[in-house]
């Protein structure tokens, strides 16, 4: 630090002494005391709160901080265990009544893409109670998520009547 900025420093530092530590004015019946009502702790916080100035900026940052993945290929292996798992809850969870009373329990890692391309996406884990497989349209729904069976990577059943759990 220069001379100058220490200057600038000691001057400003002992510029309000005077004032720094009086009790506020207090306004009997006066105009200015109804204008200006003393505002509490809280309300004055508020006031110097922090706020977002752009909607949505902090998502967008923390989308663009998302590693992204290649999707990996299944073997034949793989697709076949996963057919099967797939077969077993869909006998279970055909329509909404048989799911709701079976409670088929899954934990599945699926694929999801990037809007422009196919190959590169992230992976999102998920998992909850079956509540709709529509092979004609290849889903699974999983909590009100829509899941394509072709972008599933991973399906562990972890719990549901009438089904032993199974171990990868």
């Amino acid at each position: 630090m220069g001379v100058y900025d220490e200057r600038i420093i000691r001057a400003t530092k002992f510029e309000y002494a005077d004032i720094i530590n009086r009790v506020r004015p207090i306004h009997k019946a006066d105009r200015f005391s109804y204008k200006y009502p003393r505002m509490s702790s809280e309300k004055r916080a508020k006031i110097f709160a922090p706020f977002a100035a752009l909607s949505g900026y902090d998502d967008a940052l923390a989308e663009k901080e998302v590693i992204y993945d290649i999707k990996r290929v299944l073997t034949d292996d793989e697709y076949f265990d996963l057919d099967c798992k797939i077969a077993t809850i869909y006998e279970k969870c055909s329509n909404s009544i048989l799911a709701r009373d079976n409670g088929a329990e899954v934990r599945i890692l699926y694929f999801e893409p990037l809007a422009d391309d196919e190959l590169h996406g992230r992976y999102i884990e998920i998992s909850g109670l079956v509540t709709k497989v529509r092979p004609d349209k290849e889903t699974i729904t999983i909590l009100d998520k829509e899941i394509s069976l072709r972008s599933i990577y991973k399906l562990e059943i972890l719990n549901a009547r009438g089904i032993e759990p199974q171990d990868e």
